[in-house]
């Protein structure tokens, strides 16, 4: 199949859209692989529940009582204490899945976020000591506004080397708070769930590699007005037209320009950006009014990459003149193409579809990837000239390096139709709320190994299907028990019993291959091998 997409040029497209699908063990009354789901009912249930899923997002997914909620901060409705934990967790894992790879509707990422938040919290373990059971009250919304605008100003002034991340929003804001007098208070369910959504969405932005270093430094300073008009404004995860999402994705695509006009460039833009920081509160309008110069920068870069990238092509097919001149005087004949091995065949073809305009992620897979766009390729596929935001030339491959790099994942190929920057941060979040559900359900909250419905979920998936012709692997299955973890607990209470269980878990996984051993923790004092 891949051979014949590469042979009609759309393997590229389609490549980093492909869903990771899980094997289902051909067998009778087979589950759904999702991690923790009781299925209760039959194979032709299961496939209605999941051809639902795959038609439109949000729309008969089990759990969510046939739709997804509307948007809004009073998220704790969004899954009553009906809905069997095991049928939410489904509901919002196909709904994650169906979205994979194009994004779910702007208008249902916040309600998308809320239940992925919302199962999180029904998923941690409750503390049921005396200290913990005694109510904190909880800041009012003027409180949390007036903790965040010190936030604002100081990010606005200084912005954080690194990403502030969703505990570290919330420890400044409460430091903030209580150097002002207030009492210990705790941030309430849904202020907390609007500053974990817009931590996450600002984590993905500065972990985009298509964002350029200067545009993360500006979008820093933009976090903390975020933070307060998530709070504020139900709207701002409505639509793609909202001010602020406007401006975040204008900045996202502005590059910094190391020549002469770079200085009076960035200036415009910290001075937009304090514009709207100092503004925003009393007049959210001047964001539109500013969107203007920010959309003049934009198209003089588009304006000089243009002028770069015709310069650099100019000097490529000069060069390329040059060497055909040299060699006919010479009698030369041109080199023929290079040869392959049978196992690159595929590779070839992918780097032979590329096309000039094409836009490549370069490291990828490194701490440090960058983007490219390729502005020419030469006779027989060599060389390939790549060129950076600025159309200027930072590299040239020969055919060999092009087949190697895709093959290694060094290389990969973007999407001709870009999506935006803010696209891929509202995915980034539903995305990454959703494996941290997965997780939790799937692991245990002490010890982190699997949980006991988890291990057996594994053992199952791992187990030869029963018309296997292959010999069968042989296998082991330990069960360790602690018979007097009770006894531990009454003499020297629960929290010596927890340790006691976290280093015997330490113990077991220092000492158990990963790679060919499953470990679980199948009840109090009981584990799975």
């Amino acid at each position: 199949m891949n051979s014949l997409l590469a042979d009609r040029g759309v393997l590229s497209v389609i490549e980093p859209e492909k869903l990771a699908v899980r094997k289902l063990p051909n067998r009778a009354g087979a589950r759904p692989a999702v991690p923790t789901a009781e299925w209760a009912g039959s194979e032709s249930e299961a496939e209605g529940q999941y051809g639902q899923c795959s038609g439109q997002p949000g729309m008969g997914q089990p759990g969510m009582g046939g739709g997804v909620p509307s948007a809004g901060w009073g998220m704790s409705a969004g899954y009553s204490n009906s809905v069997p934990l095991d049928q939410a967790l489904l509901g919002a894992t196909l709904a994650a899945e169906s979205w994979a790879g194009q994004g779910p509707p702007l208008g249902q990422v916040l309600s998308l976020a809320q239940h992925q938040l919302a199962l999180r919290r029904r998923l941690q373990v409750t503390d049921t000591s005396p200290t913990a059971q005694v109510a904190v009250p909880a800041y009012s919304s003027q409180e949390l506004l007036e903790g965040l605008s010190q936030l604002q100003y100081s990010l606005a002034e200084a912005p954080a080397a690194d990403p502030l991340y969703v505990e570290n929003i919330k420890r400044q804001l409460n430091e903030a708070l209580r150097v002002k007098g207030g009492a210990d208070k705790a941030i309430g369910p849904a202020e907390s769930d609007g500053i974990e959504i817009v931590g996450t969405l600002f984590q993905s932005l500065l972990q985009d590699a298509e964002v350029g270093e200067f545009a993360r430094d500006n979008l820093r300073r933009l976090q903390g007005l975020v933070h307060k008009a998530a709070i504020r404004d139900q709207a701002l995860f409505s639509s793609k037209e909202h001010p602020l999402l406007k401006l975040l994705e204008r900045v996202a695509q502005i590059e910094e320009d190391p020549g002469e006009g770079g200085a009076s460039m960035r200036s415009r833009l910290q001075d937009v950006i304090g514009q709207v920081n100092r503004s925003y509160d009393q007049n959210p309008a001047v964001v539109e009014s500013l969107l203007g110069q920010l959309d003049a920068e934009i198209d003089h870069q588009g304006e000089d990459f243009q002028r770069g990238l015709q310069a650099t092509v100019k000097v490529a097919e000069e060069q390329q003149r040059l060497l055909r001149e040299r060699r006919a005087r010479a009698g030369e004949a041109p080199p023929g193409e290079p040869s392959f091995p049978p196992e690159l065949e595929r590779w070839v073809g992918r780097a032979k579809s590329l096309r000039a305009g094409a836009r490549l992620l370069m490291n990828a897979n490194t701490p440090a990837p960058y983007v490219a766009t390729i502005a020419w390729i030469g006779d027989d596929f060599n060389p390939y000239v790549l060129v950076d935001a600025k159309g200027a030339k930072i590299a040239s491959l020969t055919l060999q390096q092009v087949v190697m790099y895709l093959r290694r994942g060094l290389v990969k190929v973007l999407r001709e139709q870009q999506d935006t920057a803010i696209d891929r941060a509202l995915f980034g979040v539903v995305n990454r709320l959703h494996r941290q559900v997965v997780e939790q359900a799937t692991h245990d909250t002490l010890t982190n190994l699997y949980t006991r419905k988890a291990f057996l979920q594994v053992l199952e998936e791992q187990m030869p299907l029963p018309d296997a012709r292959k010999e069968e692997p042989e296998a082991a299955l330990c069960e360790i028990a602690l018979e007097n973890l009770r006894d531990v607990n009454a003499r020297f209470g629960h929290e010596s019993g927890d340790q006691m269980i976290r280093e015997i878990s330490e113990e077991l996984m220092a000492n158990c291959d990963p790679r060919h051993t499953v470990l679980g923790r199948l009840g109090g004092g009981e584990w799975g091998i």
